[in-house]
């Protein structure tokens, strides 16, 4: 599965738990996927942990764990990351 485009949504402050979260959409080669991620509020850069995040978890999904359909990210994808309201 490579990963073609990352956008961030409803991104949000929660801070009673010292969070940013957000909806993280990856546009892949097949299926998009939409997974809920966290970054710690001190993060230099909450955007890439963010992403950082939901590929953690993609990566702990059974199809990837197996490396049956290994994950692999477009150069720049990350980099021309967008975020929508």
């Amino acid at each position: 599965m490579q990963i073609e485009s990352v956008t961030l949504k409803d991104r949000r402050f929660v801070a009673s738990a010292g969070v940013h979260t957000a909806v993280v959409i990856l546009e892949t080669d097949g299926p998009t996927v939409c997974l809920q991620a966290r970054a710690a509020a001190d993060a230099p850069r909450v955007a890439r942990g963010l992403a950082a995040d939901a590929l953690r978890q993609l990566k702990g999904m059974p199809e990837h764990r197996r490396q049956a359909h290994p994950l692999r990210l477009r150069p720049g994808s990350l980099r021309s990351m967008t975020q929508s309201a």
